[in-house]
């Protein structure tokens, strides 16, 4: 967690410094860009206390509808610290953004992101197909005209849809992610 947050310090501090420019959002095109971030999970729906660090690096590409609505779809890769799930996710998220774009302030928004996952392999879950649903309330803020900072806070809804292993899970998610867009 302490990283966590000295990286977002020492983002933000960089952003400083720099020019105050804000990503190319103005139209209503798709902009495409790659994503890394890392997330913490911890399991809400039990009395165990388990924690998860999902890290994950994706495509994405997000469509500014009007000034304040976009979509998001992503697709890429997801895996979990300390044990072997790997998995292909692709999901949808309808956003919801507070600020016009263009600014180059932080642009905060709410929305909900809607993952399936494909395990690659065994591990914490049990199962091979997985659907997670997040509202989230997060800012993303423009680092020169490419390259972009997220935070994001919310709970997830983790549903198994292995016949063999049903089951669901509540989480509590913080995320921080980097981007570049294209």
């Amino acid at each position: 967690m302490k990283k966590l947050l000295i990286l977002l310090v020492a983002v933000c501090t960089t952003n400083a410094l720099m020019s105050q420019r804000s990503e190319t959002r103005s139209s209503s095109k798709w902009t495409r860009g790659i994503e890394t971030g890392m997330s913490h999970w911890i399991k809400i729906s039990t009395k165990e206390y388990i924690s998860h660090m999902p890290f994950t690096f994706n495509y994405s590409a997000e469509n500014r509808l009007n000034e304040h609505w976009s979509v998001k779809a992503t697709g890429g890769l997801f895996c979990i610290d300390k044990s072997s799930v790997l998995a292909i996710d692709a999901g949808i998220e309808p956003r919801y953004y507070f600020t016009a774009p263009n600014e180059s302030k932080l642009n905060w928004f709410a929305g909900i992101p809607v993952n399936g996952y494909l395990s690659l392999a065994d591990g914490t879950f049990g199962c091979d197909y997985f659907l997670s649903v997040s509202p989230v309330v997060g800012a993303r803020k423009a680092i020169g005209n490419r390259f972009f900072i997220e935070g994001e806070l919310g709970a997830t809804f983790l549903q198994s849809l292995d016949k063999n292993d049903p089951g669901d899970a509540w989480f509590s998610n913080l995320s921080i992610k980097l981007g570049y867009s294209f």
